[in-house]
């Protein structure tokens, strides 16, 4: 029903009317260049049956050819309302099949003028999908939507539950030119207690190494432990132009050893490459190793493809496989090998990749000290920092502050700070320029309700424009507090939206009087981007006959909602 609702129009089946107000959620502009409207296809706590799946890329492949084989030419008084399907939700999903499963949502992002630039499976469950059957779909899955010409550019794996096979397959395919902007994987490795060592140094390879061809922006990798001890060897990864043979002993425990498995030195300061030739074989281990070697079929890619080369031996190289991780193939199956310099010695002092703006770690209780160590590293790029419940306090704080400088967003809610004079000495000196914070404090002491007036009174901290604050407890002397705090609300000119969550009764009573004077009013009104939205939900009884046409009244009030954009200034409340 909805891709023969997408493809009404262009059969002129559409009522002028209707057609009328779906054609108010394009952006203006000429003729040629007129965006066309982006559908989000949403399915939430349902059972997908395979048969479904196969539907659904039948159905997308038929309207891809449709839009691929379209003109722009346009009859005289009718334009067509252009539609592109740019997004796939499944969450809290349940998929029966993970072998066939996962390869028909691979295709449904890979076929042929494919516009599906985000696939998000947040609380999805893939039965089988630790079997070998189900393991090598999601290594060819991870391999397809993840190539330079995939159109994904988003993708949630939270609460997946793979194992450390798969996120060995994604990295793995991150490492080479991967165009994926956002991943998510927070809570999603089963096991990542016993084995988040080697967990992190994929990471590291695929994520933060400053030769990884990675493009990712946001980073989401909530519930994995790092631990301090970690560290030192996770930083000399970042240190090396080849970090390929840490990773390879963490997993392994020690390089093979037997005749033909004597170690030579990649050269220094540059990274080696191969092509293989045709019909090569890649296998777990050497062949002269005391591991028995086992055969890795189906996962080499084209022959013109080069391989980065992780170790090198007498007569085998280990190599990284992109959609798989890391395989040996023997010295006689290279067709010629090339190498390129390693950034690791052209940059001074950058020891990480500058492309990452963005990272969640969320829920990794008494993981301050690891956490604040990896903000070391990455500090000077982000952008926007989202870290609760990390066992932060007010001096993890300050050095967050100092080690990321250029934050406009930070969230440490769930984190509790005794102290928020970090802040505003940082906006004093004019090292902050948060727009969006998110702090959580045991109650409104008046040393607290002071500085979050100063915070808020204090011209230094104009930036600001969204605060979330977090109370869990009650103080006596909070009305005056509450009061002055009222107050510099109230005064403040530049702040747009400020998020009260009080879990103490007597605190949302007494900060009543903060509350009430803006229940229900809108103190901003304003349009900044040419951005139109509109949510479409079709629950359909059992009982009831297939609908053969959306009706009137639902179109028009869906479409004329969505013509009109605002963003309001707006105070909420939480207990």
């Amino acid at each position: 029903m909805f891709f023969q609702f997408l493809q009404m129009d262009p059969q002129g089946l559409l009522a002028e009317e209707d057609r009328h107000l779906i054609q108010c959620l394009q952006v203006p502009g000429s003729r040629r260049r007129r965006q066309p409207v982006e559908i989000c296809l949403r399915l939430s706590n349902n059972v997908v049956d395979t048969s479904i799946l196969r539907s659904m890329v039948d159905s997308m492949q038929d309207l891809f050819a449709k839009v691929d084989t379209s003109t722009d030419e346009e009859e005289e008084g009718f334009r067509h309302v252009k539609f592109e399907v740019t997004s796939l939700w499944f969450d809290n999903c349940r998929f029966l099949s993970a072998s066939e499963d996962v390869m028909l949502l691979a295709k449904l992002v890979t076929l042929p003028s494919s516009t599906i630039r985000n696939l998000m499976l947040p609380g999805v469950y893939f039965n089988s999908l630790r079997n070998p059957s189900g393991l090598q779909s999601f290594q060819v899955f991870t391999r397809q939507v993840l190539a330079p010409s995939s159109p994904l550019r988003a993708l949630d794996l939270t609460r997946v539950g793979v194992d450390g096979n798969c996120m060995a397959a994604l990295c793995s395919a991150l490492r080479y030119s991967s165009p994926l902007a956002k991943l998510s994987v927070g809570y999603t490795t089963r096991g990542a207690h016993s084995n988040s060592r080697l967990l992190w140094a994929w990471i590291f390879l695929a994520v933060f190494h400053v030769d990884s061809g990675s493009a990712l922006e946001h980073f989401d990798v909530s519930g994995l432990q790092l631990q301090i001890e970690d560290m030192e060897a996770l930083v000399a990864m970042l240190e090396s132009p080849h970090p390929g043979r840490t990773l390879v002993l963490l997993q392994d425990g020690r390089l093979p050893e037997g005749e033909g498995c004597e170690e030579c030195e990649l050269p220094p300061n540059e990274r080696l490459f191969v092509r293989l030739l045709g019909g090569s074989q890649a296998w777990t281990n050497p062949g002269y190793s005391a591991a028995w070697p086992q055969l890795l079929p189906g996962t080499l890619q084209a022959n013109d493809f080069e391989y980065e080369v992780m170790v090198r031996l007498v007569d085998w190289l280990c190599i990284l496989i992109p959609g798989y991780g890391f395989g040996w193939v023997v010295r006689s199956a290279v067709r010629y090998e090339t190498s390129k310099p390693s950034c690791v010695s052209k940059l001074s002092g950058a020891r990480v990749r500058p492309g990452l703006h963005s990272l969640t770690y969320r829920g990794a209780e008494e993981q301050s000290n690891g956490m604040v160590a990896l903000l070391r590293l990455l500090g000077r790029s982000l952008v926007s920092l989202d870290v609760p419940a990390c066992g932060l306090n007010s001096q993890d704080l300050d050095t967050i502050l100092h080690v990321c400088p250029n934050l406009a967003k930070l969230n440490v809610t769930r984190n509790l700070m005794t102290d928020l004079s970090p802040l505003l000495r940082a906006y004093e000196e004019g090292r902050c320029h948060i727009a969006r914070l998110g702090v959580l404090v045991e109650c409104i002491t008046p040393t607290v309700g002071a500085q979050l007036s100063s915070l808020l009174l204090n011209s230094s901290s104009k930036p600001l424009e969204m605060l979330q604050l977090e109370v869990i407890g009650h103080d006596p002397t909070e009305v005056d507090v509450w009061n002055g705090l009222q107050r510099a609300v109230s005064t403040n000119t530049t702040l747009t939206c400020v998020y009260l969550s009080l879990l103490s009764a007597e605190a949302d009573e007494t900060a009543a009087a903060l509350i009430k004077p803006f229940h229900g009013q809108v103190l901003r009104y304003k349009t900044p981007l040419q951005l139109k939205a509109a949510f479409l939900s079709v629950v359909e009884h059992g009982a009831s006959s297939m609908a053969g046409s959306l009706d009137h009244m639902v179109l028009s009030n869906i479409f004329s909602i969505a013509a009109a954009s605002v963003v309001r200034r707006e105070v909420h409340a939480r207990r």
